[in-house]
């Protein structure tokens, strides 16, 4: 796995990063804005796979996170020596 991701935005592009970084921005560096970025992407993409598993097993869609999470551990669906995922528990 590369130890280094080089990324070249440019334009349209290049000014939305620097609007969102530096002294005036949300984030102090590119570097803080793309991994929280691809943090809250991961995020997005363990909430899917929830819910689909969810819909799977038949859980109502008020279920919190947690419950559901009891409910799989030991099915078929999620295995008990899984380990949690980043992010989570």
């Amino acid at each position: 796995m590369a130890e280094e991701i080089k990324v070249r935005v440019s334009g349209t592009l290049l000014k939305f990063v620097e609007e969102r970084t530096g002294a005036d921005g949300l984030y102090t560096s590119v570097n803080e804005y793309l991994r929280d970025l691809i943090r809250r992407d991961f995020e997005r993409m363990e909430d899917r796979e929830l819910a689909r598993l969810a819909a799977q097993i038949g859980v109502p869609d008020d279920e919190d996170e947690d419950g559901l999470l009891d409910m799989l551990i030991g099915t078929d669906l999620l295995e008990d020596d899984e380990p949690p995922t980043p992010g989570r528990r």
